[in-house]
């Protein structure tokens, strides 16, 4: 169910190879009553929603060689953000690297929130993962008094 103090309309962009990117951004819309937004791993994104309509922008992406995935780095390179706020997440098997700084710094005229990077998520259970997840949300809702 949505988290019932979250106002903000928002957008969940995310890439998932091995399904658990995808498994965090599927609870993210359920909180945050959120679009979804798959990046394709061969394609670049056509249809790039504006920016503009969003207050916040959850991006996500698996850790590669200690950087975000390449369509998400190539997505975020493509996008103005127009001073929204932007939240990084990556999902990783332990080593997170750049990954989150990195997805930052790609990110356009964005504010960035960083978000954690989530280890393990496919051995996570599901409660402990959901009050993971929530535990996040709310935190990062007392980092958008300063936006």
């Amino acid at each position: 169910e949505a988290t019932k103090q979250w106002t903000r309309k928002t957008l969940i962009v995310y890439f998932s190879q091995s399904g658990n990117t995808k498994k965090i951004a599927e609870i993210l819309q359920q909180k945050t009553n959120g679009e979804l937004l798959e990046i394709p791993e061969k394609e670049p994104v056509t249809d790039v929603p504006n920016m503009g309509e969003f207050d916040v922008i959850f991006v996500g992406a698996p850790c590669w060689n200690y950087t975000a995935a390449t369509p998400v780095l190539n997505f975020l390179q493509q996008v103005d953000f127009c001073g929204k706020i932007m939240v990084p997440f990556d999902t990783d098997g332990g080593g997170e690297g750049n990954t989150i700084i990195d997805m930052g710094n790609a990110a356009k005229n964005a504010n960035v929130v960083p978000g954690p990077a989530l280890h393990h998520v496919g051995r996570t259970r599901p409660n402990v993962l959901d009050k993971k997840i929530q535990t996040w949300i709310d935190s990062i809702q007392n980092k958008f008094k300063h936006f």
